[in-house]
């Protein structure tokens, strides 16, 4: 009687690559092992991986349990791949973000201590203790001094725009909220998840979210998810001390929606197609937005403050 392969053999054939125990040959991770040809953890892929065990799916997991190379990669790389819908984004791997807060979230500490957080909810759940104001920069202080230079923030703590990029990457940091949206991002935010964070009785998780959103969602989808947080007065800290500056939650969504530089920090054009759809729904709402400056240029300035005033 012919020997039968073993259901990893058919895994190995599959992938095209031979798996010898203790190695990582399944993990798409970088720099370890090439790229599965479905996406790892996709149905698709545990169909095909249950189609090689046999016509029995089988956990990724359960397969990597025979490989500790696998498992180690996986514990120090992967994430937990969401298995429902994923929130539809547009743009860069880096959430759209100016360039230099980016590389600052990528070398603050808090968001290094933000990678044992494998999932959305444990990166909320750090969030509800961590995060006390919603400005894209922290450590705000008054008057910073650098060899002959002063570096004078404003109320909105605008010292990193002073172009000492050696001074802002060793002194001013992102804030935690900030560097929870990066990891958000990386772990990828499924709609329930959104709509959770959405609803959450915290006014920073709301915030949150719609900075989020505001960052990768296409524009045309915005006031679906905007709309009622619009009507939100509840109260919060925008910047924090030694500017502290209080905000509501209305004011952080008005202000995402109809300004360019907001939160210290710019944020990605909406076209003025859309802007005079969004423009329109703030009317009627009684919010006065005038122009704004989210669309195409209209050569006026923005503030970095709270936008738009109820009529």
């Amino acid at each position: 009687m012919a020997a039968q392969p073993s259901p990893m053999a058919g895994v190995m054939a599959m992938f095209g690559q031979p798996m010898a125990p203790g190695t990582a040959t399944l993990m798409p991770l970088p720099g370890v092992v090439p790229q599965a040809a479905f996406p790892w953890g996709s149905i698709a892929h545990q169909m095909a991986i249950g189609a090689a065990m046999g016509g029995h799916p089988q956990s990724p997991v359960t397969i990597l349990a025979h490989h500790p190379g696998a498992m180690a990669a996986m514990a120090e790389k992967a994430v937990v791949v969401p298995s429902a819908p994923l929130l539809p984004t547009q743009g860069n791997d880096k959430a759209n973000m100016d360039e230099r807060l980016w590389q600052n979230i990528q070398d603050s500490n808090y968001y290094k201590g933000l990678f044992e957080l494998r999932t959305v909810e444990d990166v909320l759940e750090r969030a509800e203790t961590s995060v006390k104001y919603v400005n894209a920069w922290g450590d705000q202080a008054a008057t910073q001094r650098r060899g002959s230079h002063f570096i004078v923030a404003s109320l909105s703590g605008s010292a990193h725009l002073s172009g000492m990029r050696g001074w802002v990457n060793v002194h001013h940091q992102p804030s935690p909220a900030w560097c929870i949206i990066a990891r958000l991002h990386v772990l990828k935010v499924t709609v329930d998840q959104m709509e959770h964070m959405m609803n959450h009785s915290s006014p920073y998780i709301r915030c949150i979210g719609l900075i989020y959103l505001r960052l990768v969602l296409p524009p045309k989808d915005l006031w679906e998810w905007f709309e009622e947080h619009v009507k939100d007065n509840t109260e919060l800290v925008m910047t924090d001390k030694p500017n502290l500056r209080t905000t509501t939650v209305r004011e952080v969504a008005v202000g995402l929606l109809t300004e360019l530089k907001f939160l210290d920090t710019r944020f990605p054009r909406i076209a003025e197609l859309v802007m005079r759809n969004i423009r329109s729904n703030l009317s009627k709402l009684g919010v006065d937005v005038g122009s704004g400056d989210s669309g195409q240029p209209s050569g006026g300035t923005s503030s970095s403050g709270g936008a738009g005033a109820a009529r």
